[in-house]
């Protein structure tokens, strides 16, 4: 269904008609006139389209690569222009689809059964968790995408409530509503930041309970490993490359310890020569092998629905919380007119 209105409150009335039709919000693309392409309609949308998956364009992005395919003066230049109106065309799709939790592709080996990530936003207002199952197509579920966000009582300190976050962390795995569930081998739990408080007895906990109520295997793993994206001596890595150095490759990692390892996901394959790659710092809090934590979480970096020739800088449930927590940001936030 197409609307056209100019005037965001009357995209909001509009769509909010579509929801109590349908039942549900979705998932919608909106076109923005440039005038209008500013902060305050992005957040009186955000705010007053809650539940909905939005996904922004620009009316002049949108015409100007489409304006360059027919005005194109040599058969290279109208080349160039069709290949990135079909990059726009094609990016935009994969990112909606994305939005709407789809599986374009999935990863067919990797060193665990699920992941779970947990993060706290900005300001401490709320946090969210994102599981993944990617395994065997024997077991059920043999791939998921489960993610959710909560308000976060003390936005005062950067800790969980150990009970919140027992529960909540239980409350995901049974998410998954279809009968059936094949109990997990191995897990990998990624914390965003420091584990704060009582947060590692909560999870220990919520990890008795899951292999209590057959999501776990009685002898499964579950290895808990945080996840520091900016370290205080902001540390890079380089390959030397005669007089200068280059970025790493992808998946580069080294092992400051046996619980320790600086990972880049990102790297020289994919990297302008102007970027420098920027790693991230995983330290093993629960578990024996910081090696395999550190391929995991390269392996699910590939999981890059929205852009697929390039890798994210961190694992796709990490990814996956970032976004459900600036959407609840959005939400929250009230457009300035």
């Amino acid at each position: 269904m197409q609307v056209r209105e100019d005037d965001p409150e009357k995209v909001v009335e509009a769509l909010d008609k579509i929801a109590d039709g349908q039942g549900a919000a979705g998932t919608t693309v909106i076109v923005f006139d440039d005038r209008l392409a500013n902060g305050a309609s992005y957040y009186l949308l955000s705010h007053g389209l809650k539940g909905w998956h939005l996904k922004r364009l620009t009316r002049g992005q949108v015409v100007r690569k489409w304006d360059a395919r027919q005005s194109g003066r040599s058969a290279e230049d109208r080349k160039k222009a069709d290949r990135r109106w079909l990059d726009l065309v094609t990016l935009s799709v994969l990112d909606t689809l994305d939005q709407m939790e789809a599986i374009p592709w999935r990863i067919a080996d990797w060193p665990y059964e699920a992941c779970l990530a947990i993060d706290v936003g900005e300001g401490r207002r709320h946090f969210a968790m994102s599981l993944l199952i990617c395994r065997g197509d024997d077991r059920k579920p043999s791939f998921a995408r489960i993610s959710e966000s909560w308000p976060k009582g003390d936005h005062q300190r950067e800790t969980i409530n150990p009970v919140i976050l027992r529960d909540k962390i239980v409350q995901l795995f049974d998410a998954y509503g279809d009968p059936g569930f094949t109990p997990l081998r191995s897990l990998l739990i990624l914390r965003d930041g420091m584990l704060c408080g009582e947060e590692e007895g909560a999870i220990q906990e919520a990890i008795d309970r899951l292999k209590q109520k057959d999501r776990l295997a009685q002898d499964g793993t579950a290895d808990l490993v945080e996840v520091h994206k900016k370290t205080m001596k902001n540390l890079r890595m380089w390959l030397p490359q005669g007089r200068s150095h280059v970025n790493v490759l992808e998946g580069q990692a080294i092992y400051l310890d046996g619980e320790a390892a600086l990972l880049s996901c990102t790297g020289s394959a994919t990297l302008s020569k102007l970027a420098t790659a920027d790693p991230c710092l995983l330290v093993l809090r629960q578990g024996q092998d910081v090696r395999r934590a550190a391929r995991a979480f390269f392996a699910l970096s590939q999981l890059n629905y929205s852009s697929p020739s390039k890798a994210q800088r961190y694992a796709h449930p990490i990814r996956e919380t970032d976004s459900r927590l600036q959407q609840r940001m959005a939400e929250d936030m009230r457009g300035v007119k």
